[in-house]
């Protein structure tokens, strides 16, 4: 049987939203909408301009300036665009939760010599979310454009040294149509996801009360916390109660499909998933994890460096022990259903940690 064609494989694509009730988001974005494309070719192997990039012996400078030697080779995706550019495509996406310490894993990513991150910015920080396969998705692409379009937010790699670059959207998995689309562009990239315990992770997302501190550290920060009075937190905890009830809880309910419907265009070997908590405790594991994942050279990681330096914090009240509890059993059954599904221990380790 032939491959399915470029315009077969985005109906199917088109037909997968369409039946989730899915409004693409191009279509509500008006300059993406007018914006001139070229049109769908008839046909298109999708691995055919992926190549393997190899080096035995290159020297590269890590962030304080020492060197730092690649012996092995790194699987990079790669292709020559219609006008000749070579253009690479990322080997690691992040692809949330958010409020888990993805600003601060792609910080630590960068230290990384082989790592390269998009070019994107946004509010000051480096490389925030480029929202790639939700928010400037067209549906008009063909798949050759589509990676055009991707690999326009990176900057070029030479050959030589080898590098591998990466980016993190920690929206890409609220939205079902982002596998299907990803699966297409990046098929040989490794998905990386952080899950957090909901207790901590809908208290950071959804509570009304909060000091921000950007450029500090936590300790400098907590020398300056102001206590708030009881009325004003018993205000914030009705109001943070209401959130989880309309949006908060959705959060958690959403958390099984998203990771189904991943795994029903990834391997799960492509999908990494690592608690947010472990790499608050032990950066680390959870870094030489990745280098093990993408194919990187191991590097020395600063962990004093890991751990200090840090682009924002935000610090909150304490949660009620009632609050606490009505989340826990709010996203209980969500969150089983996932360890199912990743074959993987989760509310274990975080029940561990909250005993401790």
């Amino acid at each position: 049987m032939p491959p399915p064609s470029t315009l077969e494989i985005l109906q199917e694509i088109q037909d997968h939203e369409v039946e989730r009730g899915i409004t693409p988001e191009w279509q509500q974005n008006e300059k993406m909408a007018n914006s001139s494309v070229a049109p769908p070719e008839e046909t298109c192997d999708v691995s055919a301009h992926h190549s393997k990039v190899v080096d035995n012996q290159t020297l590269l400078h890590t962030v304080t300036g020492s060197k730092f030697t690649v012996k092995q080779g790194l699987n990079i995706s790669c292709f020559n665009t219609r006008t000749g550019l070579r253009q690479c495509l990322p080997s690691l996406v992040y692809i949330g939760v958010g409020h888990a310490g993805s600003t601060a894993l792609f910080q630590a990513l960068a230290m990384h010599p082989q790592l390269v991150p998009n070019d994107v910015q946004k509010k000051g920080k480096p490389g925030r979310e480029p929202w790639f396969f939700n928010n400037m998705w067209n549906l008009n692409w063909d798949v050759d454009q589509a990676r055009e379009e991707y690999a326009a937010l990176f900057p070029q790699l030479s050959e030589k040294p080898i590098q591998a670059l990466y980016e993190k959207t920690v929206t890409y998995w609220r939205n079902l149509a982002v596998p299907a689309r990803m699966a297409l562009v990046v098929p040989n990239a490794t998905l990386l996801m952080f899950l957090r315990n909901p207790t901590s992770w809908l208290h950071s997302r959804f509570y009304p009360i909060h000091l921000d501190a950007p450029e500090r550290t936590m300790k400098e920060l907590l020398d300056d916390v102001p206590e708030p009075n009881s009325d004003d937190i018993a205000r914030a905890d009705d109001l943070f109660r209401r959130r989880l009830d309309t949006e908060g809880f959705k959060m958690c309910t959403d958390l099984p499909s998203r990771v189904k419907e991943i795994l029903l265009h990834y391997p799960r070997s492509s999908l990494q998933v690592e608690l947010a908590e472990t790499f608050l405790k032990d950066p680390v594991s959870v870094l030489k994890r990745i280098e093990n994942s993408i194919g990187l050279q191991p590097y020395t990681w600063n962990e004093t460096q890991l751990t200090s330096n840090r682009w924002h914090v935000q610090v909150r009240p304490s949660l009620s022990s009632n609050l606490r509890t009505y989340i826990k059993q709010q996203c209980h059954s969500s969150i089983a259903e996932v360890e199912k599904l990743l074959n993987m221990d989760i509310q274990g380790i975080w029940d561990a940690a909250e005993a401790m």
